[in-house]
């Protein structure tokens, strides 16, 4: 029967099944843990964290080497809690617990030295259903991208860091410290690693637990980083560039319709609690809302990143035309999404290299591009013009707007006459007028628009 050894001594990794080592390598939540309230306060073993060399060397070295596993297998297959101890479980089965002191210990607490464990630097909120190589990649690319040491980048997992041996028995049907302990960890640590995979249809938007540690970090002080592993990069970014964005604009919709009441967990009372404490306190909505603004960020920033990454890897380092029309239809999606400020800032790079280009042209390529296709009096080209025009009213550019939405409008009356997408623009362009002072101006327009929805549908 192994034992634990006090939390000052450290151990060597040839022993490290069954020793527990110090709070070895640096602390930088230090302020942040003097500040948490007496009643969050939490047991230093339980704020422990493996280090991301020991998860990419010797973790993953130990489910590579178990019959029936491999880089794919998720949590869920290298622990099933159900039946006989797995990866995890194994590896503390013969050891004291050095908090209960009874027999089977939480993973962590079965290595030793500081290249192997620490106070935890970053708590990782993800799913079990992720595969253990995708969670080692994407803790290993933060790491590279943060220019961080993988030797003292402590991470606490639930997987690892929770006593699994006591997992049937360790919730409490009080609410109220169920919430504490959960708090009091992660405000100790004080930095949370959301991991966002498979990017089409994530499933971290699934997932009750998830959900609620992403909330709860921003209402507690904590900083937030999205991580998503980087395989699945490459593959955005193929979607975004050889598929004209397809996917993309599922992912916006999926991001829209998550709600955290119908979210799923793997044990029915953690369940409970959670929606418990939402509903309590912030509320579904607020919770919803700022989930889906978190989300629709991270979405921006990988968009934009992967926009970064086509024009240095493009000749001419992202001046060329065909770079032009990229930026342009990227623009297309933030506008289509909602997101005018960035599809600004792409619409506007775009203009750039045309004009450098010795392209005057005051039209986009996008539009450029439906005028070869499809013609320029085509009502698509009009939609382009107007979603344009959107883009640019979003963002105070409300005269460079007023053209666009003219140029949508002309063609609209050519090609479609009385028509419900006619009148949509007739109305776009009443409210920009009306912002401008001009009331005349927007009261014809918006008679306009409700003379031909008259005419449509009688009402």
């Amino acid at each position: 029967m192994g034992t634990c050894t006090s939390t000052s001594s450290l151990s060597d990794g040839a022993s490290s099944k069954h020793r527990l080592s110090s709070h070895a390598g640096s602390n930088h939540n230090d302020e942040l843990t003097s500040e948490i309230p007496d009643e969050l306060s939490v047991d230093p073993l339980e704020k422990l964290g493996v280090s991301v060399h020991y998860l990419k060397t010797f973790l993953l070295e130990e489910v590579l080497l178990t019959p029936g596993l491999s880089r794919d297998s998720t949590i869920y297959d290298c622990e099933k809690l159900e039946g006989p101890p797995g990866v995890i479980r194994q590896k503390g089965e013969d050891v004291l617990c050095p908090i209960d002191g009874q027999l089977g210990a939480a993973y962590v607490h079965c290595l030793g030295g500081k290249d192997e464990v620490g106070d935890a630097n970053f708590m990782l909120s993800y799913s079990w259903g992720y595969s253990i190589g995708d969670i080692i990649d994407s803790l290993d690319y933060h790491c590279a991208t943060q220019n961080l040491d993988p030797k003292r980048t402590y991470v606490w997992m639930c997987c690892l860091c929770v006593n699994q041996h006591r997992r049937s028995g360790m919730l409490t049907d009080n609410v109220k410290n169920f919430e504490d302990q959960f708090l009091g960890r992660m405000m100790g640590i004080g930095h949370v690693l959301a991991m966002m995979a498979p990017w089409t249809s994530p499933l971290y938007l699934s997932r009750v637990w998830c959900l609620y540690e992403l909330y709860a970090a921003s209402g507690h002080d904590c900083t937030i980083k999205v991580i998503t592993p980087p395989t699945q990069k490459k593959d955005f970014e193929a979607a975004l560039v050889r598929q004209n964005g397809k996917g993309i604009n599922t992912l916006y919709e999926t991001i829209r319709e998550t709600r955290v009441e119908k979210a799923d967990a793997s044990v029915e009372a953690d369940r409970q609690r959670i929606l418990e404490i939402v509903e309590q306190k912030p509320g579904f909505v607020a919770v919803n809302h700022y989930i889906n603004d978190t989300c629709r960020e991270w979405l921006g920033d990988l968009i934009e990143e992967t926009v970064r990454i086509r024009a240095d890897g493009t000749k001419n380092r992202g001046t060329s035309i065909p770079f032009a029309d990229f930026c342009n239809r990227v623009g297309m999606i933030f506008s289509e999404n909602g997101d005018y400020t960035r599809a600004l800032k792409m619409f506007r790079n775009s203009r750039t290299i045309m004009e450098k280009k010795d392209h005057h042209q005051t039209v986009m390529p996008w539009i450029v591009t439906n005028e070869k296709l499809l013609g320029k009096d085509h009502p698509k080209t009009a939609i382009s013009y107007r979603d344009i025009g959107l883009a640019l009213h979003k963002g105070g550019y409300v005269d460079d707007a007023l053209i666009m939405y003219r140029k949508a409008l002309a063609i609209q009356k050519a090609a479609l006459g009385e028509h419900a997408d006619t009148a949509v623009t007739h109305k776009m362009i009443g409210t920009l007028l009306k912002e401008k002072g001009d009331l005349e101006g927007a009261l014809t327009e918006f008679n306009n628009s409700k003379d031909i929805n008259k005419s449509i549908f009688g009402t």
